[in-house]
């Protein structure tokens, strides 16, 4: 946008300065998800947000005083095959550390703690108030930008244990503003993980259903700048009681934003278009990769890294589209919006003030969907489906934002949310070229299908070319899987790029422009007057429901309180736990239901009637995997790995009598890596009886 329009309202309104006083810190108990909530008492519940860590995608818990981290084996995967080799197959095999020169470093995967929370929604309310509707949303990035930097760098290098990054979460579709700050550790190693067959016992298809007997767990070790393991003055220890049935539990972690306020329309649209065409495609492209290995078996070594996580997605988008084709609970959510709707209507000055956003999202969505395609493909990657494009885009927008002032940037492209651009571009990310031909061939023939041979960007994007001679020519001729290359671009500036030889950069150079075009297509008229009109959505929800403050951002801290119990699908009441016997019982000679020898081995020492799995009325999202689930004492009595079929719908409504998590018994961790791997020195550790 040259400069920009960002740049000029902070012109106009002067650079703002935010001081920020340990005295304006609050609690940060109001971010609580709907469920069973119910208060409790502050002391508990900081001790228990200071314990719970983010690591990347997914929630962990400190365990113990020396920095040792429980979470799922799934959420570290990337780790597990950094650390493969032929000659130490971890990802299959797995790891347990008998010292600490034994933990392996985790590059790129890091432990984040929610050291502190300020409201500072009056501050920007002062600020935006007075503006016009028309520069306020660029305003707010603006302060959020600024506020962010200034609080990042103010703590920046005083703490030896880690670097710190300051976040502003909004909430309630921006009706209320807090300054999160994390500490963050970066040197993240792993110390245990158990065979793959065992992480994944019953595969893919028994993903959100339960009975489930599988031991998805994983510990890691957060060590400070100095390379030693962290001291953890905040950990909650493993739980040395059996919970009950119906027993209180907490859940606490990092999940992706609820949309509970969203409305039928906007359902409608996921429902109707966006979950059956991402379906289509991952269908066609698990084809084309049963294809690709069929044709050559040795194939499967390159593809085997992430096609579980494949699966995994399409299990997920199936269960959800699912459990939204249940006619009951949208007529539900269509007579709560009536009773709003009628609410306006009966009342001139509320229909003055808000108007009627539901009408406004209606219009929007329309808007949404006859723009969705060129959205999808030329800005989301679905046309361009490749590492070597992801990263080529990657160098070239931020070597784009870095030719402004870092306060005139996007969000993550500052100064201080650089190291995550940095940390993702210099990491071993591995790259096949005949893999990257097969799904860059696949994505542009998706793109050519839906926008039309004719369609003037795809006319350009070819240009006279076929695609297979397109993807021939940048796929073969791109050096972008070269971390030195593709980070030395970082440095020379926007008129060096464009003058690169690399044919996938050139690609992406080419297609920013019609990119840049659908985004900001897809902003004016999409997301923009949707944000405004869920902003009025949530104050009426507020006004006959009480306020609800959901985060408006993804994986910011959250915790909730619930019970240890089943529920009924249809008339038949399910069970709530499992038990290692029951996984010896399930055992078969073959995959998915093979269990690994280490088990086999140890079965007669094993107490069978040990708890494995269990399920709770916890509300938990897509990023509350690695999540602990502690008692009333503060004691971690399991960890989330999973839920019901009813939770892949819980961003949109919460069904209290059905959706349920699912989580690994504390019990069964002791036991196991007592048992079955001999790991006592981590077993004492966990019980907190020594520090390694």
């Amino acid at each position: 946008m040259g400069i920009s329009q960002s740049g000029l309202v902070l012109f106009l309104f002067g650079l703002i300065s935010f001081t920020l006083q340990a005295e304006d810190a609050i609690s940060v108990a109001t971010n609580k998800r709907s469920g069973e909530v119910e208060d409790l008492d502050d002391a508990f519940y900081n001790k228990v947000r200071l314990s719970t860590v983010r690591l990347n995608q997914c929630s962990g818990t400190y365990v113990s005083k020396g920095g040792l981290i429980v979470t799922n084996h799934h959420c570290v995967r990337g780790c597990l095959f950094q650390n493969t080799s032929e000659e130490n197959d971890v990802n299959n095999q797995g790891h347990v550390a008998r010292s600490g020169k034994e933990e392996l470093r985790c590059r790129g995967l890091t432990a984040s703690t929610l050291e502190k929370t300020v409201d500072v929604s009056q501050i920007i309310e002062e600020k935006i108030n007075a503006l016009p509707q028309s520069v306020r949303e660029e305003m707010l990035a603006d302060i959020k930008q600024q506020m962010e930097t200034e609080c990042t760098n103010k703590l920046s290098g005083k703490d030896e244990r880690g670097e710190y990054v300051c976040v502003l979460v909004s909430y309630g579709s921006g009706t209320k503003h807090v300054l999160d700050t994390y500490r963050v550790q970066t040197d993240v190693r792993l110390v245990f993980a158990p065979e793959r067959s065992i992480a994944y016992f019953g595969g893919v298809e028994e993903y959100f259903s339960f009975p489930r007997t599988t031991f998805d767990i994983a510990l890691l070790r957060a060590y400070d700048k100095n390379e030693n393991p962290i001291e953890s003055e905040n950990y909650l220890p493993i739980s040395k009681q059996i919970p009950n049935l119906d027993d209180k539990v907490i859940s606490s972690g990092f999940p992706v934003a609820s949309t509970q306020s969203i409305t039928v329309a906007q359902l409608q649209t996921i429902r109707d278009v966006h979950l059956p065409q991402w379906l289509y495609r991952a269908y066609e492209l698990w084809g084309h990769y049963l294809q690709f290995v069929a044709e050559d078996e040795s194939r499967m070594a390159m593809v085997d890294h992430h096609l579980p996580a494949f699966k995994e997605e399409i299990v997920y988008r199936r269960n959800k589209l699912k459990s939204l084709q249940n006619d009951a609970l949208f007529s539900k959510k269509k007579a709560e919006e009536v009773a709003l709707q009628n609410m306006l209507a009966d009342n001139p000055e509320l229909r003055a003030k808000f108007g009627d956003p539901f009408a406004d999202i209606e219009e929007a969505e329309r808007r949404h969907r006859s723009i969705y395609y060129k959205y999808l493909f030329l800005e989301e990657y679905a046309g361009f489906n490749s590492r070597l494009f992801h990263l080529a885009r990657m160098v070239v927008r931020t070597v784009k934002a870095l030719e402004k002032e870092s306060a005139n940037r996007e969000s993550q492209y500052q100064d201080h949310n650089l190291y995550r651009i940095t940390r993702a571009l210099s990491g071993d990310i591995p790259v096949d070229t005949s893999v990257e031909k097969m799904t860059l061939s696949l994505s542009i023939k998706w793109l050519q299908e839906y926008l039309g041979r004719n369609d003037p960007d795809v006319t350009a994007i070819l240009d006279g070319r076929t695609i297979k001679e397109l993807v021939n020519e940048t796929v073969s001729g791109s050096k972008l899987a070269s971390v030195e290359y593709r980070m030395g671009f970082l440095s020379k500036g926007l008129e060096v790029l464009k003058q690169s030889e690399d044919p996938m950069i050139q690609l992406a150079l080419k297609i920013e422009p019609f990119a840049e075009r659908a985004r900001e297509k897809y902003v004016n008229e999409v997301s923009i007057p949707v944000e405004i009109a869920a902003k009025k959505i949530t104050a009426l929800y507020a006004m006959t429901k009480g306020s609800n403050s959901f985060p408006d951002d993804d994986f910011i801290y959250t915790y909730n309180v619930g019970h240890i119990k089943g529920w009924r699908e249809h008339s038949d009441e399910q069970p709530s736990q499992t038990t290692v016997m029951q996984l010896f019982q399930r055992a078969e000679s073959k995959e998915p239901f093979q269990l690994p020898e280490s088990w086999v081995a140890a079965k007669n020492s094993l107490d069978l009637s040990t708890n494995l799995n269990f399920t709770t009325s916890n509300y938990v999202l897509e990023g509350s995997s690695g999540g602990p689930i502690i008692n009333p004492n503060g004691s971690v009595v399991g960890v989330v790995f999973d839920g019901n079929h009813h939770v892949t719908t819980n961003p949109f409504w919460f069904d209290k009598e059905r959706s349920r998590a699912v989580g690994v018994n504390s019990e069964a961790i002791i036991e196991v890596l007592e048992k079955v791997y001999g790991a006592n020195e981590l077993v004492s550790e966990l019980q907190n009886e020594v520090v390694r």
